[in-house]
C-alpha cells in the first residue's frame, strides 16, 4: 500500500514537471542583452533540428527491417532526414552520460556525469539517477527523484562546461519553445 502511494505521488510530481517543462521560456541572459531577439528565433527560414536517438539501434538490422517493410516510421524518418551510421557512443554507454555528452560536446571527464549510479565524494553518498523502478523502490525515492530531476542539472553537470542551450543564449539566440513530451529542467546560470 505504501509503495502504491509513493508511486502515485512520484507520478504526480513527474507530471507537474512535464507540464512546467513544456511551457515557453525566455532565457534571462538573452532578455537582458538583446531584447530585440526575444521573438525572432522562429521567424527565420531555417528548419528546426530534431535529433532522434534509438538506443542500441544498428544500421544493418534497421536497413533489413525497412527492406521487409516492418519499420514504416523509421523508413519515413530516413526519407525525410539523415542517418549517420558512423556515430560511436561516448563511454560509459549509459543514457544520462550520453545525453550529457550530447548537450555539452564533452566526455564524462569534462561534464562530470559519470554514469547512472556513482559515488559523490563531496556529498559522501551514492548518486542514483535511476535505471529501473525496481531498483528505485529499494532506496530513497525522493533522493532518486531529486538526483534525476534537480541535482543532475543544477549541481552534477559541470558549471565549467556549457550546454548547447547556454552557448546559444550567450550568442543571443533563443531556441523556440519546447513542444511535445520532453522533460527539461534548466540549470541556473549563477
Amino acid at each position: 500500500m505504501k509503495n502504491k502511494l509513493c508511486m502515485r505521488i512520484m507520478l504526480a510530481i513527474c507530471f507537474s514537471f512535464l507540464v512546467a517543462g513544456c511551457g515557453s521560456h525566455i532565457h534571462p541572459k538573452t532578455a537582458e542583452s538583446n531584447p530585440s531577439k526575444l521573438h525572432t528565433a522562429s521567424a527565420g527560414k531555417t528548419k528546426p533540428v530534431i535529433l532522434v536517438i534509438v538506443d542500441s539501434l544498428m544500421e544493418k538490422p534497421l536497413r533489413e527491417a525497412i527492406r521487409q517493410k516492418s519499420a514504416p516510421a523509421m523508413e519515413f524518418l530516413l526519407q525525410k532526414g539523415e542517418l549517420i551510421p558512423q556515430v560511436v557512443s561516448s563511454f560509459p554507454t549509459m543514457s544520462v552520460t550520453i545525453d550529457s555528452t550530447l548537450l555539452t560536446g564533452t566526455y564524462a571527464d569534462g561534464h562530470h556525469v559519470p554514469g547512472l549510479v556513482w559515488y559523490d565524494g563531496k556529498e559522501q553518498r551514492m548518486v542514483f539517477y535511476g535505471n529501473g523502478i525496481k531498483e528505485a523502490m529499494k532506496i530513497d525515492q525522493v533522493q532518486v527523484f531529486m538526483d534525476a530531476v534537480y541535482h543532475l542539472n543544477q549541481e552534477h553537470l559541470s558549471k565549467e562546461t556549457k550546454t548547447i542551450h547556454e552557448e546559444l543564449a550567450d550568442q543571443g539566440k533563443i531556441p523556440p519553445p519546447l513542444t511535445g513530451s520532453f522533460i527539461g529542467v534548466e540549470r541556473s546560470m549563477s
